[in-house]
């Protein structure tokens, strides 16, 4: 197994150094350069290329070749190849905007876009699908215990703090660009980030025409001899600094009541000395400033890095163990390759480190309370309890005093105080599956906590404030039941924040193999049985099977067959006889006796191609030979997808 990185500086003249990667490319670089997942980081002035491959690279100078033969950049300079170690260290650094040159939101923005493209192309596995979720779990740590994303280290960055300790809110500001510079997109773009909505610009019109295609919001024209009455933030570049007058600032501070006024220049305006004395509540800055603010952020940020650095090495430890390991489809105990899978890893990944409330919707059998106690185990509550209550086990009389206890003497039979589910729970997780089942009276009840955090026992006057994250669950459509007046709208919207909705396994079937074999090595152990793997036959059982049970139903199949086997394959008849319905059968060729073993071969493997839309990784498992193996006979035939 080899993970490499491979930058490439662009030319800056190249016609394509600002064109997007697309789909098409990246799926024809995917399928003729025998590497199993590729990512591409692109940006203005570079481009980066994750790689992953089962086996060793033939070589990097093949790469390349290839590379620039699909893409067709034109490539500035040498390569910057990183390999192992390395190359996974600088993945988890350009994801979490923790790179020295990195401008952290603008990179992130970045990197989660050029993913999103690269999952559309189906270039990206289980490999750097994990490393992208480790990597948003990891961010979300940096966010919450350090101030690393507070550091800006641009101009633009460091511009916008200034701005702010001047006016608090950069929301209805005005600000006015004299003259084209290479910084304008820059700050536009970063003010607009916080907030500020109006831009006027004086300058060429064909310098105004290729800002707007730059920046997000519209820039307006403005007459080049005057800025507006209500600018806020002044921008003056070198070749209008002579027209920028004392006049103009007079009649803009007296028609604001000497209202505060930012100015940027890019060098020191002449007179500046002068109107700073007359006008004390103008602030200047020019780009020396800056940069001599960024140089101090920078050092600021290497002191925070070295609290960051040490998790960074962790994570590239772990990533190997679990590489090396037998656990390369699975998620905190959640098993699965499927991409609706690799999209709930992602979420729960996003959201572990914060104590937004959850909503998790799906079937009985899909795995909602392993879901809900993987948020739980990657969030700052890991340590506290996780107690999971199921709303419908318990009856309705019993219901209210379980989750929120009672006091002496609140019924017949309450001799002794009790604290209840979500005292007992303070500091960690309470998990309420099959919400659904819980009568209106109570819903108020959890309602009000989620609201107020406060909780009142049963028979007591008082109310106790507790700190429970609430991870809600039904295999019921509540939406559904909101309409039909069963379950309260306003709990239900409290309650979606965040919904997490698990596929059934019907609707993911690649992951049915990886399932069973999961199942079968823990009964195997379990029962000391020296059974290693199921027959063709009974895979395929396993495959068109509809699962209604979902994965719970999978385990107790497995189970039941690995109970009654006597080899060491799972036998079809092995398996519980509702599995053994007559399979779905594949698209089976036509044979006639005139065919060559190479034509019903090739013709298998374009039908078996067509019947799954071209999906390489689907028609491999189908086929059961390996991607490489795919290629190499699809170049012999001189066969390339439509």
């Amino acid at each position: 197994m080899a993970f490499v990185s491979i930058q490439y500086l662009l030319k800056k003249d190249s016609a394509k150094s600002k064109a997007a990667v697309s789909v098409s490319d990246l799926k024809q670089f995917h399928n003729t350069s025998q590497i199993h997942e590729i990512f591409v980081l692109k940006s203005a002035a570079n481009i980066q290329l994750f790689l992953f491959s089962e086996h060793a690279f033939e070589s990097v100078e093949h790469i390349s070749g290839q590379f620039k033969e699909i893409f067709g950049f034109s490539i500035g300079s040498a390569p910057i190849i990183m390999h192992e170690n390395e190359a996974v260290a600088d993945f988890l650094k350009k994801a979490n905007g923790v790179s020295d040159s990195d401008n952290h939101v603008n990179l992130l923005k970045l990197f989660a876009e050029c993913f999103n493209l690269a999952r559309e192309a189906r270039t990206v596995g289980p490999v750097l699908q994990r490393l992208f979720q480790r990597s948003i779990w990891m961010h979300e740590k940096i966010r919450m215990n350090t101030g690393f994303y507070k550091v800006a280290v641009s101009y633009a960055g460091v511009f916008c703090e200034l701005a702010q300790k001047i006016y608090d809110s950069l929301k209805g500001l005005v600000v006015h660009i004299y003259g084209e510079s290479n910084f304008n997109s820059e700050f536009i773009n970063e003010l607009h980030r916080f907030g500020v909505r109006r831009f006027y610009f004086s300058g060429d019109s064909e310098a105004l025409r290729l800002l707007n295609n730059r920046v997000n919001p519209t820039v307006t024209v403005s007459e080049a001899s005057s800025f507006s009455q209500e600018t806020d933030i002044l921008v003056i570049n070198n070749s209008f600094k002579e027209i920028i007058t004392e006049d103009l600032f007079a009649a803009r501070m007296a028609l604001k009541n000497n209202a505060p006024l930012l100015v940027l220049c890019e060098l020191t305006l002449p007179g500046k000395a002068a109107l700073a004395k007359k006008f004390y509540n103008i602030f200047w800055y020019n780009l020396e400033d800056l940069e001599h603010l960024v140089g101090k952020n920078r050092s600021a940020r290497k002191k925070l890095f070295q609290e960051i650095e040490p998790w960074i090495a962790q994570e590239v430890r772990s990533f190997y163990s679990w590489l090396t390991g037998d656990s390369r489809y699975r998620f905190m105990q959640i098993i699965g390759r499927s991409p609706k899978m690799q999209e709930i890893f992602e979420l729960i990944s996003r959201i572990s480190q914060t104590d937004i409330t959850a909503l998790i919707q799906g079937e009985s059998g899909t795995g909602k309370e392993l879901v809900a106690r993987a948020i739980h185990k990657l969030s700052n509550r890991s340590e506290k309890p996780f107690i999971a209550v199921n709303c419908g086990a318990i009856p309705d009389n019993l219901l209210e005093s379980e989750l929120f206890g009672y006091v002496r003497g609140a019924f017949t039979g309450a001799v002794n105080h009790k604290s209840g589910i979500f005292f007992e729970a303070n500091h960690g997780t309470i998990f309420l599956d099959e919400i659904g089942e819980l009568p209106q009276h109570l819903q108020v009840k959890i309602l009000r906590f989620l609201q107020e955090g406060d909780i009142k026992p049963v028979g007591s006057n008082e109310t106790i404030n507790v700190d429970v994250r609430v991870i809600a669950a039904s295999n019921r459509n509540l939406k559904e039941m909101v309409d039909q007046d069963a379950f309260r709208s306003d709990l239900y919207y409290r309650l979606n924040v965040i919904l997490l909705d698990l596929p059934p396994l019907r609707k993911r079937k690649e992951d049915i193999p990886i399932l069973a074999e999961h199942f079968l090595v823990k009964y195997a152990n379990r029962f000391k049985k020296d059974v290693h793997e199921f027959s063709p036959e009974a895979m395929q059982l396993l495959q068109t099977y509809d699962w209604p049970g979902n994965v719970r139903e999978l385990e107790n199949a497995v189970e039941h067959a690995v109970a009654l086997s006597l080899g060491k394959h799972i036998l079809q008849y092995e398996l519980p006889s509702i599995t053994r319905y007559k399979p779905k059968s594949y698209v089976m060729v036509e044979s006639k006796e005139s065919s060559s073993l190479k034509d019903v071969e090739k013709n298998h493997i374009l039908k078996i191609l067509d019947a799954t839309d071209w999906d390489y990784e689907k028609a491999c498992d189908i086929l059961g030979i390996g991607r490489t193996t795919l290629w190499r006979k699809l170049k012999e035939y001189d066969v390339k997808q439509p």
